[in-house]
């Protein structure tokens, strides 16, 4: 099932009948691509905020015209605006910056989901000359304008929506900003996410972040989806929380998705015999001085972590 089958099939659901899921983060990741920036002149206020239900046919082609998704985004969000389950969605804080001088392509934005909470998107690399070229920066220096303003968003929207928990999201180059801010942003505004997921995002430099104070405490919120054929997120230095899928396409999109496997650290607390993927919804209610991390499901069963949860089914 890939992106538009998925938005089909649960389109009458609400986040309340169905809870988020990763295919929903994957959604966003893709979504993000749309050019919400040419709706209004400035959105980076928190009072101004816009919903899928206003969108008109019209505008979702115009912001897709140059979208890396076109005709997958057109489809997608038309279908979105008329649906129970994201009709209600809210787009706000939109920052978006085209440097020629300092090579930056860089732009982030915040979906407000009902039952689910405020999710930070970053964009990857979008049609630009200046996103291209920053591509190869991200290749030679550790640290680049986007990865800079990655972690001013991140305050920015604490500002406006402080102490509430939230969802990061990215894909390709928006996947590492994604990580670099849950890594390198303060953590009183990180210790609020729930999850940070990057789909097939490149990897750092070096491995310096994993010397990071907050490195541990916010592993286990750190996921990583890449595709089995994509070289793109196996580049360089990434967490280990990793998840493969089977992609229709071999491409380094990964937008299409056909069935994933449960790969990737599990996470229990010390005070249940219940072991849980990385990712699972309920690793976000363990607290963080009872939380145990485990490389492998053997190592979980050996630290006496016996149960699987009944709902990811680690």
């Amino acid at each position: 099932m890939n992106l538009i089958g998925y938005v089909n099939r649960f389109k009458d659901y609400s986040f309340f009948e169905k809870p988020f899921t990763d295919v929903d983060a994957a959604l966003f990741a893709a979504v993000v691509y749309s050019l919400f920036e040419k709706i209004g002149p400035d959105y980076l206020h928190p009072n101004d905020v816009f919903y899928f239900h206003e969108l008109t046919s019209e505008q979702i082609i115009d912001i897709n015209e140059s979208s890396v998704f076109k005709k997958q985004n057109t489809k997608v969000l038309n279908i979105m605006k008329d649906s129970i389950r994201y009709k209600d969605v809210g787009v706000t804080l939109i920052m978006s910056v085209i440097e020629q001088e300092v090579i930056e392509q860089f732009c982030a934005m915040t979906f407000l989901l009902p039952k689910v909470g405020p999710v930070v998107v970053y964009r990857g690399t979008d049609t630009s000359i200046e996103g291209w070229r920053e591509n190869l920066n991200l290749t030679i220096h550790p640290i680049t304008a986007s990865h800079l303003d990655s972690v001013d968003y991140l305050n920015i929207f604490s500002k406006a929506y402080s102490n509430i928990p939230f969802i990061v999201i990215g894909h390709s180059k928006g996947g590492n900003l994604a990580y670099y801010a849950t890594l390198y942003a303060p953590y009183d505004v990180t210790c609020h996410i729930t999850h940070s997921y990057s789909f097939d995002g490149t990897g750092f430099v070096d491995d310096s972040f994993t010397k990071r104070d907050t490195y541990h405490k916010l592993l286990p919120q750190m996921i990583q989806i890449v595709p089995r054929q994509s070289f793109v997120g196996e580049l360089f230095e990434n967490p280990p929380n990793k998840t493969f899928i089977k992609s229709k396409k071999k491409s380094t999109k990964s937008s299409k998705t056909k069935s994933s496997s449960k790969k990737g650290t599990y996470v229990a607390s010390k005070n249940s015999k219940i072991r849980h993927f990385s990712n699972c919804k309920y690793v976000s209610k363990i607290k963080s001085y009872n939380k145990l991390t485990f490389k492998t499901k053997s190592a979980a069963i050996k630290a006496g972590k016996t149960k699987s949860c009944s709902s990811c089914h680690a």
